[in-house]
């Protein structure tokens, strides 16, 4: 019995650690309200994320060049970050968490290549997580508890595009 809640809570908690499809459904959104606008997708990216990291693309940014980086984070996202890092690591700018989606607009960077990405500063705890950390204490007692490898900690899915005007 035990091995059999471990496997269905397992199950359940895989898919409900991040959603990239719901992320890039948000980001999506944003950046058709931005063709509106005459903003042309440049290129765009998703991942899972764990809270308080970042994930990045590289991308060649020209001077004389308007741009917008447009972010969302999945369900489990509470507040998410867009930064800009030159190739040595420096933070060139980045956004204020405000909330699960952020946009970045600006103009006038060196040409060169960046990282633009996505820092995920907040996770909430989403119910799966409670499930597994649950089925995790009720299966001590089992064989199964010595392969089960504890939850991941949280984390969410964030998706980002970049446009240029």
């Amino acid at each position: 019995m035990a091995l059999a809640v471990g496997l269905t809570a397992w199950g359940v908690g895989g898919e409900a650690r991040a959603d990239q499809l719901s992320a890039r459904i948000c980001t999506n959104g944003m950046i058709e309200e931005a063709q509106a606008e005459r903003w042309r997708l440049k290129a765009n990216a998703s991942w899972d994320v764990d809270e308080g990291s970042s994930q990045y693309m590289l991308v060649s940014l020209q001077s004389d060049i308007e741009y917008q980086l447009v972010a969302c984070g999945d369900v489990g996202a509470a507040l998410i970050s867009i930064v800009l890092y030159d190739l040595r690591g420096n933070l060139i700018m980045k956004t204020e968490a405000t909330g699960p989606n952020a946009t970045l607009v600006f103009s006038g960077v060196p040409t060169m290549d960046y990282f633009a990405g996505v820092r995920l500063v907040q996770v909430t705890e989403p119910v799966a997580q409670a499930a597994i950390a649950a089925q995790a204490t009720h299966s001590k007692r089992s064989r199964f508890r010595r392969r089960f490898s504890e939850p991941p900690g949280p984390s969410a899915a964030v998706a980002i595009g970049l446009m240029v005007k």
